[in-house]
Formats: C-alpha cells, sequence, structure tokens
C-alpha cells in the first residue's frame, strides 16, 4: 500500500486577479492600502490585501521609466521614456475603486527620469535623470523649488530624510543678557519642534550662499556656515579690490593660476559665448581695458545705482579676478539684464551689431550711473567718451544757367552746429569693382589718417541737399572710440567693405583735426593717443546645415585685441580662445572698432 502523501500538492484557484506588473517600479502607499505596478506602457492601481483591482491608467506609448505614490496615497506620479511626467489626483470612489484625474503633465529633465522620491508629508516630490540633474517639484503646485545639478551620471537612489531643526542652547545662566540676546537673533529663523527635509542624494548639495551679503547657510536648517575654507568661493562670486590693488594691474605683470594649475592673466581671460553673443563679448572686453571706467567698476559701490551697472561691475571684477577658479568668464547674468533692459534688442541667441549694442550700452549705463540727458559731464561714461564736435552745414541749390543747364550751387549762408558724440565714424572708400589679373578680387589699404581726415574741417562730406564739414573741438575726451563703417545696406541687399586699415597702434596724432585753441592747447604740439583694444570683423562661410549657406550668406564672427600693459603686448580674444599677437599684425583684420587712450602728458610739459 502507497504512502499517503503528508501535504497537499495540488489546489483549486479560489480566486483569479488580472495581470498588474511586467516589470520596473512598484510604489505603496503608507497604509498598504494601494499598490502602483506598471502594466507595460500602463500604470495599474491594486488593493494588495485582496487583489481588487482599483484602476487602470493608460500610457502615452511609451514604456514607464518609474512611478511612485505619495504616502497618504493622494497622488500618483508617472514618467514614461517621451519624458513626459503625468501628475494624477487619486479620489477614492463609492465603490471603493479610484478614480484618477490628470493634474499636471510636465517635461522635468531633458532625459528620462529613472528615479523619484516623496517626502513624508507628501508635498514634495524629487526626480532624478540620466544626466545628473535632481530636481524637487511642489506636488500641488507644479512647480520646481530647488534644482541640483551634480556629476553627469545616473542618479541611482533619492530620499528624504527627516531632520529636527535645532533646539535652542540651554542658558547656563553664565551668559550676559547682551550674549543671550545674540544668541535669540541666530536661531529666530529656526523653531523649536518643527520639522525640516534635506534631500539626499549622491551629491550633498544644500550649503548656499547669499549674493548679497555673502553669508552661507545650510538649507532649509537656516543656520549660517563660517568656516575660512569658504573664503575662496565667495572671493570668486564676489571679488573685491584695494585702491592699491587697482594701482598695481598695469604697472607689472601679475601672473596667476587656476584650480587645475593654469596658468592666466587677470584680465585676459576667455569669455562664454553662449549662442551668438560674441558681438557682446568684445566690447565688454574692451570696456573693461579702459583704465578709469575698470577702476571705478571695480571699486565703486553700486548699490544704490541701476541693476545694469550693478552687473556690469560684477562682470568687470570677475575678468580681472587674481583668484579665479578656471581661466574665463561667463557674461550670462548681465546679458539677462540688457535683453529685459532693451526690450529683447540684444540678446544671446541673435547676432547684433556691435556698434549698435555698444551705443545703447554707454547711453543705458550713463544714465544708470546717476547720469542726466541735457547735462553734460554728469556721469563717469561722459567724463571719459563724451567729446565736443562743430558741424558746417551749407545748402546746395540747383539753378538752370541760361543754356537751360542745370548747376548746382553752394548757399552763400553757412550754418555751424556744435554737437556732442561718444564715438566717431570713419567712412571706408568704395570698394573696387574690378578683379585682377589672376581673376581676384582686389582688397585694397587705407592709412586709418586718411579717414580721418573726414574730421579735418577742409574736407567736405555730401548728405542729400546739403555740404557738411566737420571738425572736433577741445578738450579732447580721454579716450576716443571709432567706428570704422563697412556695412552697408539698401532694400536690397547688404554689403561688406573688406578694406583693410592700416596704423600703428602707437602715436596717432589728432591734433590736425582739431580746432585750434590756444587756452586749451598749444598750437603746433601734437595730441597723442596710443591704440588699448581694437575690434576685428571676421566672415565665415556659414556651414551647410545653416539657413545662410543656403541664400550664399556669410556669418560674422568678432574678435578683440587687447593691449597687456604690464607685459607691453598684445592679446587676442575670440570668445574662450586666448593668445599673443604682434603689435606689426593688428591691422590685417577687418578694423570694425577701436578704443584709443589720450597720452598723459609729463608734469612741466605741455598739455595735450
Amino acid at each position: 500500500m502507497a504512502n499517503r502523501q503528508p501535504y497537499k500538492t495540488t489546489f483549486n484557484a479560489d480566486k483569479v486577479i488580472r495581470p498588474i506588473f511586467t516589470g520596473g517600479s512598484v510604489a505603496l502607499d503608507n497604509g498598504a492600502r494601494v499598490l502602483a505596478t506598471a502594466l507595460g506602457e500602463d500604470a495599474v492601481l491594486t488593493d494588495p490585501s485582496n487583489g481588487r483591482h482599483l484602476a487602470q491608467i493608460e500610457g502615452d506609448g511609451e514604456q514607464i521609466s518609474t512611478l511612485t505614490l505619495t504616502p497618504n496615497a493622494s497622488h500618483l506620479i508617472i514618467c514614461s521614456r517621451s519624458l513626459s511626467m503625468k501628475i494624477y489626483a487619486l479620489k477614492s470612489a463609492e465603490d471603493d475603486s479610484i478614480t484618477p484625474t490628470l493634474v499636471r503633465s510636465l517635461k522635468p529633465h531633458g532625459t528620462p527620469v529613472v528615479v523619484l522620491a516623496v517626502d513624508r508629508t507628501s508635498t514634495l516630490l524629487a526626480t532624478g535623470g540620466t544626466d545628473g540633474a535632481i530636481k524637487v517639484w511642489d506636488i500641488a503646485g507644479g512647480y520646481v523649488t530647488h534644482t541640483f545639478r551634480g556629476p553627469s551620471v545616473l542618479v541611482s537612489a533619492l530620499k528624504f530624510f527627516e531632520v529636527a531643526a535645532r533646539a535652542k542652547e540651554t542658558d547656563t545662566g553664565k551668559k550676559s543678557k547682551k550674549a543671550r540676546q545674540g544668541d535669540e537673533e541666530e536661531e529666530e529663523e529656526v523653531k523649536v519642534g518643527t520639522t525640516q527635509f534635506r534631500l539626499i542624494s549622491d551629491e550633498d548639495h544644500h550649503v548656499y550662499i547669499n549674493m548679497q551679503t555673502q553669508n552661507v547657510y545650510v538649507l532649509p536648517e537656516g543656520y549660517e556656515v563660517k568656516s575660512k575654507s569658504l573664503d575662496d568661493i565667495k572671493y570668486v562670486s564676489d571679488p573685491r579690490y584695494t585702491k592699491q590693488e587697482v594701482m598695481e594691474l598695469d604697472r607689472r605683470a601679475q601672473p596667476a593660476w587656476t584650480l587645475a594649475g593654469k596658468e592666466y592673466a587677470p584680465g585676459f581671460v576667455g569669455m562664454n559665448n553662449l549662442k551668438e553673443n560674441d558681438y557682446l563679448n568684445v566690447i565688454l572686453q574692451a570696456l573693461s581695458h579702459v583704465v578709469p571706467l575698470r577702476n571705478y567698476f571695480l571699486l565703486e559701490n553700486f548699490s544704490s545705482r541701476s541693476e545694469l551697472a550693478k552687473r556690469t561691475s560684477i562682470l568687470v571684477r570677475k575678468i580681472w579676478n587674481p583668484r579665479a577658479f578656471k581661466a574665463h568668464v561667463s557674461p550670462h547674468e548681465l546679458l539677462q539684464q540688457i535683453a529685459l533692459d532693451s526690450n529683447k534688442r540684444f540678446t544671446l541667441t541673435n547676432q547684433s551689431d556691435p556698434i549698435e549694442f555698444l551705443s545703447w550700452f554707454l547711453n543705458n549705463l550713463h544714465l544708470g550711473l546717476g547720469g542726466s540727458k541735457t547735462k553734460p559731464g554728469s556721469s563717469m561714461i561722459h567724463r571719459i567718451f563724451q567729446g565736443k564736435l562743430k558741424v558746417e552745414s551749407q545748402a546746395i541749390t540747383a539753378r538752370a544757367d541760361a543754356g537751360d543747364r542745370l548747376r548746382f550751387e553752394d548757399a552763400a549762408d553757412v550754418h555751424v552746429a556744435v554737437s556732442r558724440f561718444l564715438l566717431l565714424t570713419l567712412d571706408l572708400p568704395a570698394a573696387p569693382l574690378f578683379q585682377d589679373e589672376n581673376n581676384r578680387n582686389i582688397i585694397p589699404q587705407v592709412p586709418l589718417t586718411t579717414i580721418l581726415a573726414k574730421y579735418d574741417g577742409r574736407h567736405a562730406q555730401e548728405h542729400l541737399a546739403q555740404r557738411k564739414r566737420y571738425r572736433l573741438l577741445h578738450p579732447l575726451p580721454p579716450y576716443l572710440v571709432m567706428h570704422v563703417k563697412r556695412f552697408s545696406q539698401n532694400k536690397f541687399v547688404s554689403e561688406r567693405n573688406p578694406t583693410i586699415v592700416t596704423f600703428d597702434a602707437r602715436n596717432l596724432d589728432m591734433a590736425p583735426y582739431v580746432e585750434p585753441n590756444p587756452a586749451e592747447h598749444p598750437p603746433g604740439e601734437p595730441i597723442w593717443y596710443d591704440l588699448v583694444a581694437n575690434v576685428v570683423h571676421e566672415a565665415v562661410r556659414a556651414r551647410r546645415e545653416d539657413v545662410a549657406d543656403a541664400v550664399g550668406e556669410e556669418r560674422k564672427t568678432w574678435k578683440v585685441q587687447l593691449k597687456d600693459k604690464g607685459r607691453d603686448e598684445w592679446v587676442v580674444c575670440q570668445d574662450l580662445f586666448v593668445d599673443k599677437v604682434q603689435s606689426e599684425l593688428l591691422y590685417l583684420g577687418e578694423t570694425y572698432l577701436q578704443v584709443w587712450e589720450r597720452r598723459r602728458t609729463p608734469k612741466g610739459k605741455a598739455r595735450a
């Protein structure tokens, strides 16, 4: 007789539940009443106590990358490989089923979300992507409260840890009343018995610096960190200089080293081209080497000035930082303010004319520094760049002579006006229409002094029905900004004049272009100017994928050549590229803008 089996080996199914899981994330609320699982592209809600089907949420056609439930089962969050994140509000029905309602559909990251975490109060959601970025969201509001950026690696785990706020230290009775009051003020933001939450990932980001006060705090606990190890970070975020340090900037070479051990020269660093903002970079680099303007932005306090002036000061201080972590700076903060103040006329996404930007920038800085629209010299901008110009205008009239021939005659009256300028425009001679014997375009050359003859008071310029002559007046400004007009545009086409302007970087005599005034300057004495910055245009053929190439256009790029007075050499800066250049080669490019500095006359000599 066979032995009887001690255990039952076959069973009859008492209840069969529908499929609920094909792989991936699983979530359970705190009460173990709702189980959320991924079923292919859909999400399924099940009662784990009895296997009852509560709800099924249809997907968006892509596999679910992760999902989670809030601890109180109020919301379900689903992330899929389509980069979408959907937040559903869960409401219990009378038949104990759950009705999901879509309340938010977001794109949290540029890469798929692979991990989620919700805090105990069901108010905060943390998302981690494959790019190393972590974001904290307000579930009810659907907005980001914090963003953390770690290494560009996949975030494998996230967790909210609950920490108690610091309790006030027990008063020993030995402290004075004043000391106890100080402790109370320090702790006033931290309430005893309150609960805070800290987001923990593989990178511990919870230390923040106040950019106004330079105080460092641990958030969300709210206590201040006082450590000498943070001094370098504070200095890099907001460099400060003494008057003695500023005086030494141009007197001698001042080498500096980045954190990576790379040597760089303060003041001659690269600047990020975020997309199409190289037109702005060259102007900011040039202005940061105008000595009185640079010193003004390095030393003065701009807390009561416009936001444009504040951000300009911060950028100039970062350019000249001798303790920088990297040998380049980013103008994005100033760019944001410029785009706002100019109503998006100047942005980082669209190429603009450096001269148009410079004109707008100087005028808005003038007003932002407290300057007047009617009073000359009312700001540092006008005191550095503004000069006077005499304009003689003579009308041209057309008359018929006895033979009915048309004759043009100058009117007897000459109208004289004095205007003020921040920059001088120089006109290039027309480019040749013919090619040389090798069928190549001829690129002419013209000396700078030749196109400056426009301001000698003798060479007339014809404008419509008027003939005009220009003459500079004393006193000339400490710095002259000259614009070489290369681009012309009509209804049909935009043209570029490739004429090369030759010049010597030193010893530009401006006396021939200034109307004599013995009270201001001895007649016959030269007025020497030396070159500080030279902005150069480069025409680059657009790549094939660019739209401009399809219509045969060229893309504009800009670089600036700067004088390093401490080393007595020239440096070229083009975005992040910084290198030395010989002074004899400066004029080989298409000069577009120049900044000239008036040479100081030693004491006892005639004024120049």
